[in-house]
């Protein structure tokens, strides 16, 4: 298992996929629709953003990520935290398969990316506030 650290020396739970699922029976899903293919420039972003908003999440136990085409499949050991990252995306649960605990669908709208953007944004400023950092959000050069 590759325990993989943040800028902050916390360890991050992530894990290869296959390992991942050779190491957790049932876990459970969520797939988001990129509405992109995965390896276009919009989707290489998009990837990115959800990945660092795994990442923040803290998750309770081991996660993977996966990307297959325009659908990018993120698997958690524990309910709770794929119950949080259901609840930020606006995730619907989904009839599981048989490998699947519980399993949640979503799409990257328009809506969708702005609430991770915001949700990150959130807890960039919630380290700078545990770290004694100064406060600044990044804005956008265009606005």
């Amino acid at each position: 298992m590759a325990i993989l650290r943040s800028s902050g020396g916390v360890a991050m739970p992530r894990m290869d996929w296959g390992q991942f699922l050779d190491a957790h029976y049932r876990p459970h899903l969520i797939a988001v629709n990129l509405g992109t293919p995965s390896d276009s420039k919009s989707g290489r972003h998009l990837i990115a953003l959800l990945e660092r908003l795994t990442e923040s999440l803290g998750t309770a136990g081991n996660y993977s990520i996966r990307t297959e085409g325009r659908v990018v499949k993120v698997a958690f050991e524990r309910d709770i935290d794929a119950e949080t990252l259901g609840q930020v995306l606006s995730a619907q649960t989904d009839e599981r398969g048989p490998e699947w605990a519980s399993q949640w669908v979503c799409s990257f709208d328009r809506d969708a990316q702005r609430e991770m953007v915001a949700r990150l944004k959130k807890t960039r400023l919630q380290f700078a506030r545990q770290r004694g950092l100064p406060q600044v959000s990044r804005r956008r050069k265009d606005k």
